[in-house]
């Protein structure tokens, strides 16, 4: 193989076959050849999926809360 199926690895590894009488001359059923294809491991997401405008959102509505309460109580003096 010179390129994996997507989906999975190549493989370094050479195989040599070699057909010569003897094996044409088997039967078809011994004349097989099986390579077991390695599909390539799913690699888990391990980075930061934070949803970044929704602390920047609720650090507005904080900051909005405490301006509020700030102004009031400054109101009610």
């Amino acid at each position: 193989e010179t390129k994996a199926p997507e989906g999975y690895e190549l493989s370094g590894k050479v195989i040599e076959v070699t057909i010569n009488d003897k094996w044409l001359n088997k039967d078809i059923q011994h004349r097989v050849i099986e390579i077991t294809n390695h599909k390539i491991p799913e690699i888990p997401n391990t980075g930061d999926n934070t949803n970044i405008a929704m602390y920047l959102g609720l650090l507005g509505i904080s900051l909005a809360a405490i301006f509020m309460a700030t102004k009031k109580r400054y109101m009610n003096r």
